[in-house]
């Protein structure tokens, strides 16, 4: 949990002012992890309520050295019952590279759409490196070949 985490962080925050903010405290909340789980990508989310402030910080999955699957059934799940207002999605990778893959596209704008339909808007998709403090945001909109995604 973000609140117990977050005593051992040296990021204090309550509230979002940035997106600069969101890819810290999870590079934080990564880098306090050992480093044999450095090594494989996590998928965090973050809660916020109207006023931008963390209701959650949640890890909804980890997975290998270059993948992990990110579902919106997971993504959703504490949104909804915590009533978030939106959210912020934000995954490592383990190297230095922070481009997004075809995968992490298509798993972000799945995010988008579900959220759409639910009325959490995705309101930021990061990759983040704890490697270097490059972070990088995926596109906001969704390309129209991406609107009618299989699951």
């Amino acid at each position: 949990s973000y609140f117990v985490a977050q005593r051992r962080l040296s990021i204090k925050l309550e509230k979002l002012a940035y997106i600069d903010d969101a890819a810290e405290l999870t590079r934080q909340i990564l880098c306090a992890k050992d480093a044999f789980e450095q090594e494989k990508e996590h998928v965090f989310v973050i809660g916020l309520d109207l006023d931008r402030q963390i209701k959650y910080v949640d890890l909804v999955a980890v997975g290998t050295l270059d993948s992990c699957s990110m579902h919106p059934r997971e993504v959703f799940r504490r949104a909804v019952n915590m009533m978030a207002s939106s959210i912020i999605l934000v995954h490592n990778h383990p190297s230095r590279n922070v481009e997004p893959s075809v995968a992490d596209l298509k798993a972000t704008f799945r995010c988008m759409a579900a959220g759409k339909i639910l009325g959490i808007p995705v309101e930021a998709s990061l990759i983040v490196s704890t490697k270097t403090n490059e972070f990088t945001e995926l596109p906001k909109r969704m390309p129209l070949e991406f609107e009618n995604l299989e699951p």
